[in-house]
């Protein structure tokens, strides 16, 4: 699986692609190769082999503004799961996170899902949950205003890396790492608003997890 490749769905009704495609390719570098997709019926969910880096940063719902219809089969679920245990590495963004089954091999396999945001777009910090890894080197707390996700993490099979507040919501992980087979998965929940994937700390952070998955870290 060469680890200079990454496959990327983003975008949905919620989420312009454009402004997560900008951050993806500043913080991924100049030696990556990225294939973005916003179709994820044209996801080449059969060779996964092919990149060494899965990003997903699109919801489940097909067309949430519709239906409740769900894109993601037992099929493509099965699929990344296989990529991830096989070797490949997983990175889930923002609405990445969002609209699927936890108990599901995709919640699974992230050990994170979403179940819920205020209606309002808060400014809430973000800080070091004091844990051991390499990811928090020199982290240091920072505040967005953006949608603030809240989520359900398997604390047990996953290590919490970063920690959101807000002093009228409370708090929720908002990053997260592990291990998988012979893969490993990255999560980061802020990266709704266009000021937000372009703040030089949220890239920050994005570049240092990409290069975790891809095992330069």
């Amino acid at each position: 699986m060469p680890t200079s490749r990454i496959a990327a769905l983003i975008g949905d009704d919620y989420h312009e692609p454009g402004h997560m495609r900008a951050a993806l390719e500043a913080a991924a570098g100049a030696d990556v190769r990225i294939d973005f997709f916003t179709d994820p019926l044209a996801v080449p969910w059969g060779k996964l082999s092919d990149y060494g880096v899965l990003v997903m940063a699109r919801e489940g719902r097909m067309a949430p503004r519709e239906s409740k219809a769900l894109w993601n089969t037992e099929r493509h679920e099965q699929a990344i799961a296989a990529f991830v245990r096989a070797g490949g590495s997983l990175v889930g963004l923002h609405a990445g996170l969002a609209s699927y089954a936890h108990a599901g091999p995709y919640g699974s396999t992230l050990h994170g899902t979403f179940f819920s945001h205020p209606e309002q777009h808060p400014e809430f910090r973000v800080r070091s949950t004091g844990a051991a890894h390499v990811l928090l080197e020199g982290f240091s707390e920072v505040s967005f205003r953006d949608e603030m996700y809240f989520m359900r993490v398997d604390s047990a099979d996953t290590t919490r890396l970063l920690e959101s507040s807000a002093p009228d919501y409370g708090s929720s992980t908002a990053a997260w790492a592990h291990e998988c087979g012979a893969g490993r998965v990255f999560c980061f929940t802020p990266g709704h608003r266009r000021e937000v994937l372009e703040d030089p700390s949220y890239r920050r952070f994005l570049a240092k997890g990409i290069q975790w998955v891809r095992r330069l870290l």
